[in-house]
């Protein structure tokens, strides 16, 4: 497991002069904001500056990770490794008035890179059209290495063309705040609780619980509305209703602590340390 979560020092020759302490107030002065109920008033010289930073992350990622290809190849693991690169979540830079994530379940947060690298080159230079979950990453790499896929697992194993995994829905969603609160992580409001999916050309998002949703229901067509714009929940409400049906039916099926336990507040503490979410 190799994860990159920090942004770059201020020594580092991508990002020269750059102050951490300076763009993390900035930071929580605009999510202070968004959770007060006001839009983030955010000057165009701001939003290019938190582009700017975010493209330099985005730049020593992928400094950091050639460096890990480099050090395989020299030590001769590379070609019989299997590489996943990939995300928790994306970022929204302003696309819908916000910044971070976690505060809504639009494209920008949902849609995320997923770059395999199979061990001796199978499946090479291919790209798939197709909806891939987060669920299909461990049967996948389980597949490819001989290994039991358990049969708990939801998620599919990708083997080739054939694997049909684009004909499911996508399925996601977002809980956050409730614990930060609870264990003082945070100083002001935060709850956003909500789920939603997409098909190859519709998505929905409901929102169950929010200090400040952007959008309580949504539809929206991404074929031709890829940004998210218009939402067509009263306009389609056959449509609505068949996506909401299948997204009911998920979530009776996939239940989180199903035999009623809860984890500790130090279980909680070692998941998000080895997560890389608290030191």
């Amino acid at each position: 497991w190799y994860g990159v979560s920090e942004p770059p020092g201020p020594a580092h020759p991508l990002l020269p002069g750059l102050d951490r302490a300076a763009f993390s107030k900035l930071v929580y002065h605009l999510y202070s904001q968004a959770a007060s109920g006001l839009p983030p008033a955010v000057p165009k010289t701001t939003q290019s500056l938190v582009e700017s930073l975010y493209d330099g992350e985005v730049a020593y990622t992928d400094e950091a990770f050639g460096a890990l290809i480099t050090w395989l190849k020299s030590q001769g693991l590379y070609d019989n490794t299997i590489i996943v690169f990939t995300s928790d979540h994306g970022e929204e830079l302003f696309d819908h008035g916000e910044i971070g994530h976690v505060r809504s379940l639009y494209q920008e947060l949902v849609h995320i890179p997923l770059v395999i690298k199979f061990a001796g080159g199978e499946n090479r230079n291919l790209r798939e059209p197709d909806l891939w979950q987060q669920i299909d990453i461990l049967p996948t790499v389980l597949a490819h290495a001989d290994l039991e896929i358990p049969p708990a697992l939801m998620g599919l194993p990708y083997r080739g063309r054939d694997s049909n995994l684009g004909k499911r829905p996508a399925f996601f969603e977002v809980e956050a705040g409730r614990d930060a609160k609870e264990s003082k992580q945070r100083t002001f409001a935060f709850l956003e609780e909500g789920r939603g999916l997409r098909t190859e050309r519709w998505k929905l998002i409901h929102y169950d619980a929010s200090e400040t949703p952007t959008v309580v229901r949504g539809l929206f067509d991404l074929k031709a509305d890829p940004t998210e714009t218009k939402n067509l929940i009263f306009e389609l409400p056959v449509t609505t209703l068949e996506l909401e049906r299948q997204l009911y039916l998920h979530g009776n099926h996939q239940r989180p602590h199903t035999d009623g336990g809860k984890a500790s507040a130090e279980d909680t503490r070692k998941i998000l340390k080895s997560l890389q979410y608290m030191r």
